[in-house]
């Protein structure tokens, strides 16, 4: 009798918690869900904050580089320095693998202007390579980082310069051995010397060699070679 009495007690006392337990679970989903979008636009929020910073850092960079930029060639204006030169813009025609690795083959030629041995240039400071072969309306052109091309350069490292010669190694990659005192980091630049320096490399690497009295550094090519479109011979100079 009392185990009846039990089982019936049990019965009504879940039949009245039920509906509450239902309720709660109920009112804890329409909270999450009302909290969700809230603690979404948080996110959001922070989020564009944190752009917000960014840019504004980056703005004051290319503010500051600019202003750098203007008063650096108004210096070498003063002084007769001047290093702006006349640009022949061309058009790639073929790049890799349309044509061997590490050429490209221009739209511009003999009658725009183009002369064997000239600089060629990804836009501004940034070089690629030089003509070595012209046509009435058309050049090729070989890239820094073909095999058997090799070049003095300077490593730009941030605590000085330190002289360099770079090799090409195929495939938009070059390489080159600094003394191992050197201190080289990934990212560190490339440049060609010159009133108006060239960037032509960037460290991706730095592995000591088997002697250990010197760093050999590899490098690449600062520009996407399948997505070059145009390019700048400035034929006034020689590579």
């Amino acid at each position: 009798m009392a185990a009846l009495w039990r089982e019936q007690l049990s019965i009504v006392l879940w039949s009245v918690a039920t509906p509450v337990l239902e309720t709660r679970t109920f009112s804890a989903g329409v909270f999450s869900s009302i909290a969700t979008p809230f603690a979404s636009k948080t996110a959001l929020v922070a989020e564009n904050d944190a752009l917000r910073a960014a840019l504004a850092s980056s703005s004051i960079l290319l503010l500051d580089r600019n202003l750098l930029y203007l008063e650096n060639s108004d210096l070498k204006r003063r002084l007769g320095r001047e290093a702006s030169t006349a640009s022949i813009l061309a058009a790639v025609l073929l790049a890799p693998p349309g044509v061997p690795y590490d050429t490209l083959f221009i739209d511009a030629g003999s009658i725009e202007g183009v002369v064997a041995g000239a600089p060629v240039f990804a836009g501004g400071s940034v070089i690629v390579g030089k003509v070595s072969q012209v046509y009435p309306h058309a050049a090729r052109v070989v890239l820094l980082s073909a095999p058997g091309e090799s070049y003095d350069a300077l490593l730009k490292t941030q605590d000085g310069t330190v002289p360099l010669t770079v090799a090409g190694m195929g495939g938009g990659s070059l390489a080159g051995d600094v003394p191992s005192g050197t201190v080289v980091r990934v990212g560190d630049a490339v440049l060609f010397p010159g009133i108006a320096p060239s960037f032509a490399a960037a460290v991706v690497s730095v592995t000591p060699t088997e002697g250990g009295s010197f760093l050999t550094l590899s490098m690449s090519l600062p520009v996407n070679l399948f997505g070059l479109q145009y390019v700048e011979v400035r034929p006034q100079t020689a590579l």
